[in-house]
C-alpha cells in the first residue's frame, strides 16, 4: 500500500540504515480532493447529485443535517 502511495506522488521515503521512513508530500486538504474525485467517479457516475442523494437515503440523514449541506453549499458559492 505504502509503495502505491509513493508511485502516485503522495508519500517520499527517506533511507535511514536498512529502514525507509516514508512522508506525505502532498497536504491533507489535497489528498481529500483527489479521494473525493475518485470516490465520485467510480461509485456515483461523476454525479455529487448522486453522491448526496446516497448519503441522504443510506446514512438516514436528518432534514436538519440535509438544510445544513444546502448551508454550506450556499455560502461556498458566495
Amino acid at each position: 500500500m505504502v509503495k502505491i502511495l509513493e508511485d502516485k506522488g503522495f508519500l517520499a521515503h527517506e533511507a535511514i540504515g536498512n529502514i525507509f521512513c516514508y512522508y506525505p508530500i502532498i497536504s491533507r486538504d489535497d489528498y481529500q480532493k483527489h479521494a473525493m474525485k475518485d470516490i465520485v467517479s467510480q461509485y456515483f457516475n461523476n454525479s455529487y447529485p448522486n453522491m448526496l442523494a446516497y448519503f441522504a437515503k443510506e446514512q438516514k440523514m436528518t432534514a436538519s443535517e440535509l438544510n445544513e449541506i444546502v448551508e454550506i453549499i450556499k455560502s461556498a458559492k458566495q
